[in-house]
């Protein structure tokens, strides 16, 4: 249980550190983003309300988790990223205060092929590339 709490403040101290950079990129472009460890076999859950998303599978056995914003000046408090991790489920989102302009958010992930995938979306594309144990897709 301590370890998980850990990692999850580490999560959030590491998604703070995002403030500083411009608006528009969270994650350096030539980076993988930010790694979550994911068992072999975990569900990893997608939801994003604000834009698209595109997952590739890999042969890695960690998540990289990145996020791009429209350069239009627009300057976030925090970054629009959340993650769940508990354990054998991965939950990522993208979330939106009511303080927050109104702005696209498009999610770049990269999975282990051993994971099981669900992507949700509400008017934004979904692009994947490789398959994962199990994949379901759904826009609502």
């Amino acid at each position: 249980m301590y370890s998980k709490v850990r990692r999850l403040l580490f999560g959030l101290v590491l998604l703070s550190g995002f403030l500083a950079l411009p608006a528009h990129s969270y994650g350096k472009p030539n980076d993988e983003g930010i790694r979550i460890d994911v068992p072999a076999g975990g569900q990893v859950y997608i939801e994003n309300k604000f834009g698209n998303v595109t997952a590739e599978v890999w042969d890695q056995s960690y998540v990289s988790v990145s996020a791009s914003l429209p350069a239009e000046g627009t300057r976030l408090r925090r970054s629009p990223i959340l993650i769940d991790n508990r354990g054998k489920y991965l939950g990522i989102s993208v979330f939106r205060a009511p303080t927050d302009p109104a702005t696209v958010a498009h999610l770049s992930v990269k999975i282990p092929s051993s994971s099981q995938l669900e992507i949700v979306t509400v008017t934004g594309r979904i692009r994947l590339v490789g398959s994962a144990t199990k994949v379901t897709l759904k826009r609502t």
